[in-house]
């Protein structure tokens, strides 16, 4: 399969870990890999980056919320710097759009959806399962997954 420059960076920062399937894929140990601090806080899911790196995660959340934000969040930590309500609108808006991109690719890696057997229904919930993101999650990470596959079935046809 040919992986778009987001997949190879997510496939790559992975296996740096040594995260290769997903029972690997736990927010704490990816955290301490990465020299991030996790803080669990009522305050909604922020990352920083100053006095050390950490992810503010609202503790209110679902286990899977929690690593849906983590995904988010860890996109603004490994890409994004500096104060964002300093920044116009526009770039905000964008920032915010890539960090949603990289959630779907991080918390459900298109190197380990390609290594499942489906079941033959219910995929979305199997998705959810494995990778321990919300059933909506799940469906449109699924979704993404079925038009990069015939994407590259119509490549090759």
């Amino acid at each position: 399969m040919h992986y778009t420059m987001l997949e190879d960076f997510v496939r790559k920062l992975y296996l740096r870990i040594g995260v290769t399937s997903p029972d690997g894929l736990n927010m704490n140990d990816i955290a301490a890999s990465l020299g991030i601090r996790i803080i669990h806080t009522p305050f909604s899911s922020r990352a920083f980056t100053r006095p050390f790196m950490g992810i503010n995660l609202l503790d209110s959340l679902s286990p899977q919320q929690q690593w849906e934000d983590f995904g988010h969040e860890i996109r603004h930590i490994l890409f994004d710097s500096g104060v964002q309500f300093l920044l116009p609108k526009e770039w905000i808006r964008y920032v915010e759009c890539k960090a949603n991109s990289f959630m779907y690719h991080f918390c459900v890696p298109t190197f380990m959806l390609e290594e499942l057997i489906f079941p033959a229904y219910n995929a979305a919930l199997f998705i959810a399962t494995t990778f321990n993101v919300t059933l909506k999650f799940a469906e449109k990470r699924l979704y993404q997954f079925k038009c990069k596959l015939h994407q590259e079935r119509m490549l090759i046809s």
